[in-house]
């Protein structure tokens, strides 16, 4: 092996490990930050306020399919990998990135919530996972979501490439855990009907809106 290609890969190795651990520590942070924090009641909740709350995702409207998966959701992302390489320098590209999100709120004994995603830290489980490749062909529900972002399941010699496609959602009646500033405003400044009563609305505090429907975020979730 020439002198320099040594080189090459060891600053790759020394640049390259900072960064996939920023990407995984982000979702861990989040995770945790949201896990070390006690839930506060909706009923206990001031005005300006700081804390945790956790309901259940409502729709307002018709609900999302997710296209993997086929489900009923408020919110879906998915993301399509290409693993390209050979041997030890195998490594997965990203090549579709696609979320969504519909109007919805949470609810806690007959009170509800709205996020304001701006400034949002999430970690929403990735529940579904699929792949295509060597001896496994994509599905026609696989080829024609690549279709619909100009992307194909196999390369000019007809061969299946190697893909990974996941996906995560909020779904109906899911928990989710949100840690941020709240303020209880009439349903109309939402954009609500008055039926809702008055909302929570939570938002970023110190330039931070954590949310994750991951158990360890909503464990202590109660709905008494």
């Amino acid at each position: 092996m020439p002198v320099y290609f040594f080189y090459l890969m060891i600053m790759i190795l020394i640049v390259g490990l900072p960064i996939t651990a920023f990407i995984f520590y982000n979702k861990a942070q989040v995770v945790t930050k949201l896990a070390n924090q006690e839930q506060v009641k909706l009923s206990n909740f001031s005005d300006g306020d700081i804390g945790k709350v956790v309901g259940e995702v409502i729709m307002v409207g018709e609900p999302m399919i997710a296209p993997l998966s086929k489900r009923e959701c408020a919110y879906y992302r998915v993301q399509v990998h290409e693993e390209k390489g050979g041997g030890n320098r195998r490594s997965w590209h990203l090549r579709i990135d696609e979320d969504k999100a519909s109007k919805y709120l949470l609810k806690e004994n007959g009170q509800y919530i709205f996020v304001d995603d701006r400034n949002l830290k999430a970690d929403i489980v990735e529940d579904v996972e699929l792949y295509s490749g060597f001896l496994n062909d994509a599905t026609s529900e696989l080829k024609s979501y690549l279709k619909k972002h100009d992307f194909k399941s196999e390369n000019l010699f007809r061969m299946n490439k190697s893909l990974k496609y996941t996906e995560a959602i909020l779904g109906l009646e899911e928990k989710v855990a949100v840690l941020g500033q709240g303020m209880w405003k009439d349903p109309e400044e939402l954009g609500f009907s008055e039926e809702y009563g008055k909302i929570l609305h939570i938002k970023a505090v110190k330039g931070s809106l954590y949310l994750s429907d991951n158990t360890e975020a909503t464990v202590n979730f109660s709905s008494s």
